[in-house]
C-alpha cells in the first residue's frame, strides 16, 4: 500500500470516528471505539513504516526476509507489515549492502586509479622535460 493510500485510509478512520462522536454515543462504548480506531491507525502506521524500507530493499536488490516473526498481516487490508524485529533485520541488511557497495567503490579507487596516478604524474614530468630540452 502506497503512502497516499495509507493517508486516505487514515483520513477515513478519523472521519468515521468524528461521525461516531457526532452521534453522541453512550459513554460505555466510547473507550472501546476509541481503542479500536487507535489500533487501526497504529496498523496503518506500521504499513507506513514498512513501505520505505521495502522500496530501499528493492533499490538495493535485497530479498525481503520471509520469516513469520518479521511480518504481521494488517486487517482489513490484508497487507503485510514488518514487525519491529523485521524492520530491524531489513535495516541491517540494507546497511550491510550499502557498506558492501561502498567497499567496492573504494576497491576500484585503491586498485585502479591510485596506482595509475603516479604513472600519469611521471609521464607528465617526462613530457615537460622533453619540451624543455627541445626549446633549448
Amino acid at each position: 500500500m502506497n503512502p497516499e493510500r495509507i493517508e486516505e485510509e487514515k483520513a477515513k478512520i478519523v472521519a468515521q470516528f468524528y461521525k461516531y462522536l457526532a452521534a453522541r454515543p453512550p459513554s460505555d462504548d466510547l473507550p472501546r471505539e476509541t481503542l479500536k480506531g487507535l489500533a487501526q491507525l497504529n496498523d496503518l502506521e506500521e504499513l507506513a513504516r514498512t513501505y520505505p524500507l521495502t522500496l530501499a530493499a528493492a533499490r538495493f536488490d535485497i530479498e525481503l526476509p520471509d520469516s513469520p516473526e518479521y511480518w504481521t498481516v494488517i486487517q482489513p487490508f490484508g497487507e503485510r507489515a514488518l514487525t519491529k524485529t523485521g524492520r530491524f533485520a531489513l535495516r541491517k541488511m540494507i546497511d550491510e549492502e550499502k557498506i558492501r557497495r561502498r567497499e567496492v567503490k573504494a576497491w576500484r579507487w585503491k586498485t585502479i586509479i591510485l596506482p595509475v596516478l603516479p604513472a600519469v604524474t611521471g609521464l607528465i614530468g617526462v613530457i615537460i622535460g622533453l619540451v624543455a630540452m627541445l626549446k633549448k
